[in-house]
């Protein structure tokens, strides 16, 4: 397992990334690899305390043991995350105040709710060429991190292949 720093070169505008910390996985013993993945992120955080810091991770590291720490050292997360996770629109606020505790939670994301979002297209260099994606957006709340406020991107290539992003 590695982190690594990537930055943009000066030169020929190409992003480079250069591995900083490695860490093999144990023989033995029973170390997570999320838990080894937080351990390199403090490490890197305490060396680079004044500068903003933004996690980019794949889909099996994007559950609440990584993120909640890597929020809590003020990391922007980015990374896509599995179709399951429980989001929730904001809740409205009714017209008229009720006794109790306010909802935390609005109406559950669902695949139709999504495509009821407006939709926005962007061409985008990736993948070595010009590609138009599709995408949707909206701040929901994270019932796998507590309700915490995150923007999700749901996003499709042109020709197929979506995924969600939390942002």
């Amino acid at each position: 397992m590695s982190l690594a720093v990537i930055f943009e070169r000066v030169a020929d505008k190409a992003f480079t990334g250069i591995p900083v910390i490695s860490f093999p996985a144990p023989a033995s013993g029973n170390a997570s690899k999320l838990k080894i993945a937080v351990a390199m992120l403090k490490v890197v955080h305490k060396e680079v305390q004044d500068r903003a810091l933004r996690l980019v991770t794949d889909y099996w590291y994007m559950n609440r043991t990584l993120m909640q720490p890597a929020l809590e050292m003020d990391m922007e997360v980015i990374g896509q995350i599995p179709s399951n996770r429980a989001l929730y629109a904001l809740p409205t606020l009714p017209a008229v105040k009720k006794p109790g505790r306010p909802g935390k939670y609005g109406t559950r994301m669902t695949s139709e709710k999504v495509e009821e979002l407006p939709g926005h297209k962007a061409v985008v260099w990736m993948y070595g060429k010009f590609r138009t994606v599709r995408y949707r957006t909206l701040i929901c709340r994270a019932k796998f991190l507590k309700g915490r406020e995150v923007r999700v991107v749901w996003s499709c290539f042109e020709n197929g292949g979506c995924i969600n992003t939390v942002i």
